[in-house]
């Protein structure tokens, strides 16, 4: 049975789509395996001001984009996630 921590950090698809964005974003850090280790207090510093709310926005982005390429794939066979 899949969860949400699964769906959202540790299937293949999206470790794979995890590992560009924080290819693309150019931080060195682990990749999340939970909303509770992404959101917790060592991500607080990462980055400040206006960048820092990109970086929210940006992780809010591709949660979501994460939970439809899921549903898509499972409840309309659209997506392939390998």
């Amino acid at each position: 049975m899949e969860d949400g921590d699964h769906i959202l950090f540790s299937c293949p698809f999206a470790k794979g789509v995890w590992s560009w964005f924080v290819g693309w974003w150019d931080v060195c850090l682990v990749l999340p395996s939970s909303l509770d280790v992404l959101l917790g207090p060592a991500m607080g510093g990462l980055f400040m001001g206006a960048l820092r709310r990109c970086w929210m926005a940006a992780l809010a982005a591709l949660l979501w984009s994460l939970w439809l390429c899921r549903n898509e794939a499972v409840f309309n066979g659209k997506i392939d996630l390998g």
